[in-house]
């Protein structure tokens, strides 16, 4: 026997002591020390919490769920990080995808095919096959993929180049070699030159 392996019962908290070592104590704040601490379910032994120097693992029937660590590991079917003030505030993890939501309204999905924005509304989609600029679920207003782009709705542009066309301040111009053709509605003129004449 060892007496100062003991249970000490005072006013104020239970204190449990391993060679005279303090192990556990339980009062207004409970500390449990150990190498290892280890909670158990009592109807299934595999159900547990391991605490030990440099991690804490849950386990489900002796599977390893979770690990909290330098390193940490959340597993399972579904991993769910919810916000504690809205629980609609969440992101789901599941087998093929992470999925984020704003009050429950799904507006990021990254997987094979990646959403940003709610379905329902403006979003972007992109997958292997290219990426879908949308105004709702069906409506895609550009499209990009190895086939080029494909657009619906008008464009405005300031400056820049389309299709060999130069857009400057209400100019549009085009040339090829000699040939020059100049649409100028700030002068309201229309203008085709070709061969010496563009000259």
């Amino acid at each position: 026997t060892n007496n100062n392996d003991k249970v000490v019962i005072s006013e104020n908290k239970l204190e449990i002591f391993d060679n005279n070592n303090v192990v556990a104590e339980f009062a207004a704040n409970t500390v449990i020390e150990g190498g290892t601490i280890t909670l158990r379910n009592t109807t299934n032994n595999n159900d547990k919490l391991v605490l030990s120097e440099n991690s804490m693992v849950i386990f489900d029937n002796n599977n390893e769920v979770a690990s909290f660590g330098a390193n940490t590991v959340l597993e399972g079917g579904t991993v769910t990080i919810r916000n504690t003030t809205n629980n609609n505030d969440k992101v789901i993890l599941s087998q093929n995808k992470l999925q984020v939501f704003d009050n429950n309204t799904d507006v990021a999905s990254f997987g094979a095919i990646t959403r940003i924005g709610a379905i329902a509304n403006n979003h972007i989609s992109m997958s292997s096959d290219g990426l879908s600029i949308k105004t709702a679920a069906n409506v895609t207003v550009l499209s990009a993929s190895a086939d080029g782009i494909t657009m619906s709705g008008s464009i405005t542009a300031g400056a820049g180049s389309i299709g060999g066309w130069a857009i400057s301040d209400s100019v549009l111009t085009s040339t090829v070699g000699t040939k020059i053709i100049t649409l100028d509605t700030g002068n309201s003129l229309i203008k085709v030159l070709s061969g010496s004449a563009a000259d």
